[in-house]
């Protein structure tokens, strides 16, 4: 659904203050942070207690895989489709 983001077709969140269609999401290694690509950009929340705060954006678009390296301290995001997709490396540490 809008603004959702799936585990194991159970919703995990259902609102992120946003009515836009989830493309790609991961979740970073250490589990406080979750990175989530919509059709015009690639939001950064923090995970709280019962709610995610908002930290960063970058303006890539449709994302189709995002994914954190081991450490947390990047992540990678493939967008565009087909032969025209492309590959950002977004270092999370400019974000804070």
């Amino acid at each position: 659904g809008h603004g959702q983001i799936m585990s194991n077709n159970m919703p995990v969140i259902s609102n992120l203050g946003q009515d836009k269609v989830v493309k790609s999401s991961a979740i970073a290694p250490d589990g406080h942070s979750l990175c989530v690509g919509f059709s015009d950009r690639v939001r950064f929340y923090r995970i709280l207690l019962n709610k995610f705060r908002q930290f960063g954006e970058y303006p890539i678009k449709n994302t189709t895989l995002i994914h954190y390296s081991h450490g947390g301290q990047l992540v990678a995001v493939i967008h565009g489709k087909g032969t025209n997709s492309s590959l950002s490396i977004v270092n999370t540490l400019n974000l804070r």
